[in-house]
């Protein structure tokens, strides 16, 4: 579907395959490119290894609003939100924190477990393959 296309969901239904295909992405995408900040990279090391996270970002905030409601959703907004606010504080050359990079983690594994326990994940048939 084009960017801004996703259907609105009810308030109970979980959003589809594809959400968390992309919520599960993002989580990787964001996990490497702190990584990458704590190892103490060059700058162009880190913006090689955020430029995943940063497409998954764009591609979230611009596909995935119906989403709201899920809690992945919930958990990754508020990371890529301090993530935000840290750079528009500080410019966007600035290193995280440790406490920064420790509070985006404990929201990003939150998002992770939400995702591994979300309805279309949990549907596996015989054989390993997804419904």
């Amino acid at each position: 579907m084009p960017n801004g296309a996703r259907a609105a969901q009810s308030p109970n239904e979980a959003p589809p395959a594809q959400y968390y295909d992309l919520a599960d992405r993002l989580v990787s995408a964001l996990g490497a490119a702190l990584d990458t900040e704590e190892s103490g990279a060059s700058e162009s090391a880190l913006r090689r290894s955020a430029d995943p996270a940063r497409a998954a970002i764009r591609e979230f905030t611009a596909d995935w609003a119906s989403a709201a409601g899920d809690a992945s959703h919930v958990a990754l907004s508020a990371a890529i939100r301090e993530l935000a606010e840290h750079y528009r504080r500080e410019g966007q050359r600035a290193r995280l924190p440790r406490q920064v990079v420790q509070s985006i983690r404990q929201k990003l594994e939150q998002a992770r477990q939400a995702v591994q326990s979300a309805p279309s994940r949990q549907l596996l048939v015989d054989g390993g393959v997804k419904a």
